[in-house]
């Protein structure tokens, strides 16, 4: 479990989970979306397409000899770089990165070193997710409780993910009381390591190993959200898995035909001892896609 959570870390900051400079022409959408009024087919991207989001993530990936804790927040920038054959691919670079890692009493700080980037291919049929690369390097700080010390660590999180059947969380089309099972499907992680001080000191890994996300029933209706790049009509998409006496997977996602693309998001994996291992929040602060 610790290598699997350790993969969603250095991949999802990410999942499902989005690179251009925060400087370029950004659409941000009015405060009186159209209503939807028909079935939603999977939108078509071009390149420069690109989202920006606002994105939270925290792991627990705690055991009985081990405290150990991410909390990251950045702003995460998504663009489409190649949209020729089968499938997109999409660079993603975070910006204004914070947060840490809390190892008992001993911790890491981020600082304006820290950077994080992705590269994913998605198919364009279906918008399925097919591999994402995510890495994130740096310099952070260390602590010791709450005091941080003036003493760099450098530090890279690295991981390949390939997934077999493709997968797929935006069930198009879309429609408003649509209903179904998300397939189970494998991630298999490669080539995924921790080390620090430039590889002299490895943490974990290289690993190669796989999961499954298990069938997960989902309903689709339509709602209306607000975030920070407006107020959206969108689809509402809540896939949910409950297993043993307490255990409870979800997905949340509120995608907008507007902006071609979710605007909000929330994955959260725990146990059955209701811990949250894993969660995962974004909302959009603006995007260049246009419809």
């Amino acid at each position: 479990m610790y290598k699997k959570l350790i993969g969603i870390f250095v991949c999802m900051l990410l999942i499902a989970t989005f690179a251009i400079p925060i400087s370029a022409l950004n659409k941000v959408y009015e405060n009186n979306p159209e209503p939807i009024t028909e079935d939603e087919d999977v939108p078509v991207w071009e390149v420069d397409d690109s989202w920006t989001y606002n994105a939270v993530l925290f792991l627990n990936s705690s055991s009985p000899n081990q405290t150990l804790e991410y909390t990251i927040e950045a702003e995460f920038v998504l663009t489409v770089v190649d949209d020729t054959g089968d499938s997109y691919i999409l660079e993603g670079i975070g910006q204004s990165v914070s947060g840490g890692v809390d190892l008992g009493l001993l911790g890491l700080k981020t600082t304006r070193f820290s950077k994080i980037a992705a590269q994913l291919q998605m198919r364009k049929t279906d918008l399925g997710l097919e591999f994402w690369n995510q890495n994130m390097k740096g310099i952070l700080l260390l602590m010791i409780g709450p005091i941080t010390l003036p003493i760099p660590i450098q530090l890279e999180a690295n991981t390949d993910v390939e997934f077999n059947p493709t997968w797929v969380i935006t069930p198009f089309p879309l429609y408003d009381g649509k209903n179904g099972t998300f397939d189970d499907t494998e991630l298999m992680h490669t080539n995924s390591f921790i080390h620090s001080f430039w590889g002299l000191i490895p943490i974990s890994g290289p690993d190669e190993y796989s999961w499954h996300t298990g069938e997960v029933p989902y309903t689709c209706t339509e709602e209306q959200v607000t975030v920070p790049a407006g107020m959206f009509d969108v689809f509402y998409i809540t896939g949910d898995h409950y297993y043993g006496e307490n255990g409870h997977d979800y997905y949340r996602t509120y995608y907008s035909p507007e902006a071609g693309n979710s605007v909000k998001e929330s994955i959260h994996i725990g146990n059955e001892l209701e811990t949250t291992y894993f969660s995962f929040d974004l909302e959009l602060i603006s995007t260049t896609y246009t419809p």
